[in-house]
């Protein structure tokens, strides 16, 4: 299991404030609930917390009152390609990644799949109502003005 994983892992007894921690510590905004065997049973997310908190649910409640039990997740055996279109049919972030056990091996994150990253960006120069400079920009725009 890879490093990154690890510090990701709470079990369904750990109180929702110790699981905050864990997504606040983390890089992908996940935190996953494993059995004693080490298989997944159970995400939670910011928002999963969220929701709990509306419906007076304690910090110091176990998270297990508030995990996503039946997460979505990808096998081992899926390509990129295919866990991509997983998250894009279900509208999720991040996808666990199990082995044939149910173990966590991985987790894909839209960011680490997205295919159609640019290499260059674009910037977009935004003023205010342009009055400062108004007889200037008459016939040359604001970023051309000397």
């Amino acid at each position: 299991m890879p490093n990154f994983l690890k510090e990701l892992i709470i079990h369904d007894y750990t109180s929702i404030l110790d699981g905050v921690r864990v997504i606040n510590n983390g890089s992908i905004q996940l935190a996953l609930v494993l059995d004693k065997n080490d298989r997944l049973i159970g995400t939670i997310t910011d928002g999963d917390v969220r929701r709990g908190l509306l419906g007076n649910i304690s910090l110091q409640s176990p998270v297990s009152k508030i995990m996503v039990k039946n997460p979505i997740t990808a096998s081992i055996n899926l390509s990129e390609r295919q866990i991509l279109n997983l998250m894009r049919l279900n509208n999720v972030r991040q996808i666990p990644v199990l082995d044939d056990s149910g173990k966590v091996v991985d987790v894909k994150t839209d960011e680490m799949l997205n295919e159609n990253k640019i290499d260059n960006y674009v910037v977009i120069m935004a003023g205010g109502g342009g009055r400062r400079l108004k007889s200037l920009t008459y016939d040359t725009p604001k970023p051309l003005l000397h």
